[in-house]
This record gives C-alpha cells, sequence and structure tokens, in this order.
C-alpha cells in the first residue's frame, strides 16, 4: 500500500510539474507574440487599419500595435503608449517615447521588458517602414512622475519607459542602427 502511494505521490508530482512548465511557457508566448487571432482580439479591424506604428522587440518575443499621438485610445490602462513629448521614427534625430505597464495585470504588456539587455534590438515600422534600433543603455530612475531621458541628441533614439518595482522605473535607450 505504501509503495502504491509513493509511485501515485511520484506520477502526480510528475504531471504537476509539467503541466506547470507547459502552462508557463504557454502563457508567456501567448501574452507577448501576437497571431493575427490576437491582434484582432485587441482592435477591432476599422483600429488595425488605422493603426501606423507596431513596436517589435525579439529578445522577449513581443510585438505590439500602438495608437497615433493624440488618439484617445492611446491610452496606458488599454495598452502600449506613446508618451506626449514623443516623436515618430521618421523625425530625424528624434527620440520616439514609448510606455507601458509592468507586473502582473492584463495591460502589463512590458511585463518582460526587464529582460533585455543593451545589444537587443527594437523593431518599430510606421507607415510601412522598418526602422531598426539596438539598446545601448538601460538604467533605473526613482518614480517621482517624470523621467530624466539620458541620450545622444544627435541619433535617432528610442526610449522604452516601464515601472520597476513600487518605488522605480526602468529605461532603455536604443539608438537606430
Amino acid at each position: 500500500m505504501l509503495k502504491k502511494l509513493f509511485k501515485f505521490s511520484v506520477i502526480f508530482i510528475s504531471f504537476t510539474t509539467i503541466c506547470m512548465i507547459i502552462y508557463s511557457t504557454h502563457s508567456r508566448n501567448t501574452e507577448t507574440v501576437f497571431t493575427n487571432k490576437r491582434i484582432e482580439s485587441v482592435f477591432n479591424k476599422k483600429d488595425i487599419q488605422e493603426v501606423k506604428t507596431r513596436l517589435s522587440i525579439p529578445a522577449i518575443r513581443f510585438n505590439r500595435y500602438l495608437y497615433p499621438l493624440g488618439d484617445e485610445r492611446n491610452d496606458l490602462e488599454k495598452n502600449i503608449i506613446f508618451v506626449s513629448s514623443s516623436d515618430m521614427p521618421d523625425k530625424k534625430t528624434g527620440n520616439v517615447i514609448i510606455a507601458g505597464h509592468n507586473g502582473n495585470s492584463a495591460v502589463s504588456f512590458f511585463r518582460y521588458l526587464h529582460l533585455l539587455k543593451v545589444g537587443d534590438e527594437i523593431f518599430i515600422h510606421h507607415e510601412g517602414i522598418k526602422y531598426e534600433y539596438v539598446i545601448v543603455s538601460r538604467y533605473l530612475v526613482p518614480k517621482i512622475g517624470t523621467v530624466p531621458i539620458r541620450r545622444d541628441r544627435t541619433k535617432d533614439t528610442v526610449t522604452l519607459i516601464t515601472c520597476y518595482g513600487e518605488d522605480e522605473q526602468l529605461i532603455f535607450i536604443a539608438t537606430k542602427k
């Protein structure tokens, strides 16, 4: 009887572990990688035609559309957003500033951003053109309502901003390749 109970326990623990691994892998991929079905579930067909910009970060399998600046749907509680002072990628020596939530909620699209490293690539697809960037720095700042952006103003730049814990914000600076 004890042997049967032990054998059952081993099988149950093995099965549970495998299920947890499959679930965590599936959850990460389905939340950060968009298939056409996933895009349609987040954006209706009319929205997809209006959206002109997509952020893609291969290192964390991230792919997400953004609403234009000034659009009422450019809302941090629903998506990643262009910060109001952001430039678009087609502006020479501009700074595209994108912010998103971190954490475990349904809108925590930047939950894996902290895994990025210097040298990782970022792509912005804007109005049919692919802009390529590489991360050149990352740093933490206190969460005080404003974010100091340390960048080379002679280069086209992307700045990604997300929270990091309760008291800090994580900043990534990427420049055009």
